[in-house]
């Protein structure tokens, strides 16, 4: 008759002797215990790498990552790398592969304080640098860029001309706010400034694993792509989309179909800015009333005035009607009585728009009879401009530098339709090392480069998108 190590044990306590002696415990009864450990601990392992939600929840448990790695003899990095595998591997059986960390874009501003006749044209190259001291983080020119004009600009008591940037880092990191690019790299002749008159945007950490799972849960309730979850799976796909929602029969929003049903709006962010040199003629300037306007051929434009040039006494004309932001607009510059006919005008428009909108237009993905119209989403800018308190021991500048780009990333990874929370805000400044307290009111938390009023809340449309404005800490 066979006997086990329990029969054993079980003798040894009735015959009065207590737990087995420790030479027969490290023989017989820890071995058995550490297989039977290492073969539950294999099986919730395996059970995790085939079940999304089990993944997730491991990955954020790290008392039971510790234990399961020292139950599998692994290191945790390596368990977390597995399941993260595991969550990949199953969203490619949909087509679906983790988004990877993208760079920022945007334009920056010269500035020169000193008549320019004398130093035109200046050729600013492809890749020359700029940087953002505060966060550390440096811009290049994405093409070259010949200035044959600038304009005199008293908001900045200097003449301007407009270059459109990357950022060489990728990531959520590489956004920045209103003012932050404030360095010219080496030197650049003729050049005394430059700052950035709009956010930098469009900078994305890698996907996580819990934005890729309601991607797959998506996917596997959204085949049909003629509903609004479907639309929405497909765009997220396309390389260079951040966010987007999809507005269609019956919202607020929709006033193309006049509530007779079958158009879609599907908005987007953020934009992905290209350099557009287009010559001025008779097939793209009217005369309205006493103004000369120019309407681009490359639609939306980038909202951004400084990108004109030459634009000496001219302004933007936008579009406001329900093309507003889609490539059917009539964005484009007014130059007043000056008649712009034979010139050269460069402006940047938002390619990523034209790049979604051609990809929805394939009839694989179009539903029969609709109208699908891909827009940039509404980007409001929010200042915040707070007082901090720092604890001793440690640099105002430095804690400063920290706190005001850890609020231009939390702003900027906000999705289309998210509202603000100051209390969300003071919580990210106040988790930043080294400080102390912010006191409150803060002097500025709103969504309008012009209103004063100080807002707990900054509520979002449902096509609207809020972005770093000027994020400025002063103690």
């Amino acid at each position: 008759m066979a006997i086990t190590v329990l029969d054993i044990v079980n003798i040894m306590r009735r015959r009065g002797r207590g737990d087995p002696p420790a030479a027969l415990g490290d023989i017989f009864v820890n071995p058995l215990v550490r297989v039977l450990t290492f073969l539950n601990s294999k099986m919730d392992f395996s059970r995790a790498e085939q079940d999304l939600d089990a993944a997730l929840n491991l990955i954020d448990d790290t008392a039971s990552l510790n234990q399961m790695a020292i139950d599998l003899n692994e290191d945790v990095t390596t368990i977390v790398a597995k399941l993260k595998a595991g969550i990949d591997n199953y969203a490619s059986n949909f087509g679906i592969t983790r988004r990877p960390a993208t760079t920022s874009s945007g334009s920056v501003l010269l500035l020169r304080y000193a008549d320019p006749s004398t130093v035109l044209p200046i050729t600013v190259g492809s890749g020359r640098r700029f940087s953002a001291v505060s966060i550390n983080q440096e811009y290049v020119a994405q093409t070259t860029i010949v200035i044959n004009a600038m304009s005199y600009d008293a908001t900045y008591s200097a003449f301007i001309a407009s270059v459109p940037v990357q950022s060489s880092a990728q990531g959520l990191n590489a956004n920045a706010a209103i003012g932050q690019i404030n360095l010219i790299k080496d030197t650049l002749v003729g050049m005394d400034a430059v700052t950035n008159p709009f956010p930098i945007s469009g900078g994305r950490d890698e996907e996580t694993d819990a934005s890729l799972v309601e991607r797959v849960k998506l996917a596997l309730f959204a085949n049909n792509i003629g509903t609004s979850s479907g639309y929405k799976n497909l765009v997220l796909g396309i390389n260079g989309v951040k966010d987007t929602t999809v507005i269609g029969a019956g919202d607020p929003l929709m006033s193309r179909d006049q509530g007779d049903g079958g158009s879609i709006d599907i908005y987007i962010t953020d934009p992905v800015p290209v350099v557009i040199n287009e010559l001025a003629d008779s097939s793209n300037v009217s005369l309205v009333g006493t103004d000369y306007i120019f309407t681009a051929s490359r639609q939306p434009m980038v909202k951004d005035l400084d990108t004109v040039s030459p634009n000496a006494g001219a302004s933007q004309h936008w579009d406001t009607s329900v093309y507003a932001g889609s490539i059917r607009a009539a964005d484009g510059v007014n130059y007043g009585v000056s008649d712009p006919t034979g010139t050269v005008i460069q402006y940047q428009t938002n390619s990523l728009v034209r790049t979604v909108q051609d990809f929805m237009d394939d009839p694989a993905r179009k539903m029969l009879g609709a109208d699908i119209m891909v827009k940039e989403a509404v980007f409001t800018t929010v200042d915040v401009i707070f007082q901090i308190v720092v604890l001793g021991g440690y640099s105002f500048n430095t804690v400063k530098a920290n706190v005001e780009a850890a609020v231009t990333s939390f702003i900027s990874d906000y999705s289309i339709g998210e509202s603000m929370d100051l209390s969300d805000i003071i919580k990210v400044i106040t988790e930043t090392a080294g400080v102390d307290r912010v006191n409150l009111p803060m002097a500025k938390f709103d969504k309008t480069a012009n209103a004063s009023a100080q807002q707990n809340v900054i509520t979002a449309n449902a096509n609207e998108v809020l972005r770093p404005g000027t994020i400025m800490a002063t103690q």
